[in-house]
């Protein structure tokens, strides 16, 4: 060993070492187990918290990501469709991407939707296409307490003797 490693050996042990008794830390090898050891500071309470997240998250640029990809998973079928036979390097690439994109689109849609539903924030057309059916709901429901007022005294009406 020569003396310049020596000594940069004594520096390196002594810089590590220094922040240790810093700490005022001392280590001790312990040949068995001491077992739990603890001061008994106080009784532990129990508390019942609850803690609500609240994260704002911009649905437009979401949107638009999943059309970028949405449009580059296009351009790489449409290149993968003209091309099946010229580059048989990309075969196996072309084979995975028209096997699984399209499922996998179709999941991050429907996250899409469940995020929409779950946020209020939904597309003009299907808002449009639930008020129309409420509106029909709405009627229904109408209709339909209207009969069970009025169909017991008809029943009584039309079975008395």
């Amino acid at each position: 060993m020569t003396p310049v490693l020596r000594l940069w050996t004594i520096l390196t042990l002594l810089t590590l070492l220094t922040p240790a008794s810093a700490l005022d830390a001392t280590l001790q090898r312990f040949k068995e187990s001491p077992g739990l050891y603890y001061d008994h500071i106080g009784e532990a309470q129990l508390n019942n918290t609850e803690c609500k997240l609240l994260t704002y998250i911009d649905l437009q640029e979401a949107d638009q990501n999943l059309e970028t990809v949405k449009k580059y998973a296009q351009l790489s079928m449409e290149f993968c469709n003209r091309h099946v036979h010229t580059y048989w390097i990309n075969l196996t690439d072309c084979t995975k991407i028209t096997c699984y994109i399209d499922r996998q689109i179709k999941e991050v849609e429907d996250l899409k939707l469940l995020v929409r539903q779950l946020t209020g924030v939904e597309d003009e057309e299907q808002v449009r296409f639930k008020r129309v059916f409420n509106f029909i709901g709405g009627i229904t429901k109408y209709y339909l307490a209207l009969w069970i007022v009025k169909m017991p005294v008809i029943m009584l009406k039309r079975f008395q003797v």
